[in-house]
C-alpha cells in the first residue's frame, strides 16, 4: 500500500515543462506551508490508511465498482469515528 505523502488527488497538478514564474513559485511555497483542510480531516479521522488504499485501488482500476471492498471499509471506519464523536 502506498501513501501519498498527505497529498490528495483533488489538488492542483503542475504542468511539466512549464517555466517557473516568480509569483507562481512564491504561491506554491505558500500552498505547501498550508495544510489542505480535506487532507487534515482525513488524517484526524483515523481512517487515512483506508482512504489512501481506496485511492490506490481507484487509480489502478479506474472503476469504483472494482473497489467496493475499499469503499465499504472506509465508510465503516468513518461511521465508527462519527459514532465515537457523538458519544
Amino acid at each position: 500500500m502506498s501513501h501519498h505523502g498527505g497529498k490528495s488527488f483533488h489538488g492542483n497538478r503542475k504542468r511539466e515543462n512549464e517555466p517557473p514564474q516568480k509569483d507562481k513559485v512564491e504561491e506554491d511555497e505558500d500552498e505547501e506551508e498550508e495544510e489542505d483542510p480535506f487532507d487534515s480531516r482525513i488524517q484526524k479521522s483515523g481512517c487515512a490508511d483506508l482512504h489512501y488504499a481506496l485511492l490506490d485501488c481507484f487509480q489502478e482500476y479506474k472503476d469504483w465498482r472494482k473497489c467496493q471492498d475499499h469503499v465499504k471499509a472506509f465508510k465503516e471506519c468513518i461511521d465508527q469515528q462519527n459514532k465515537q464523536k457523538k458519544s
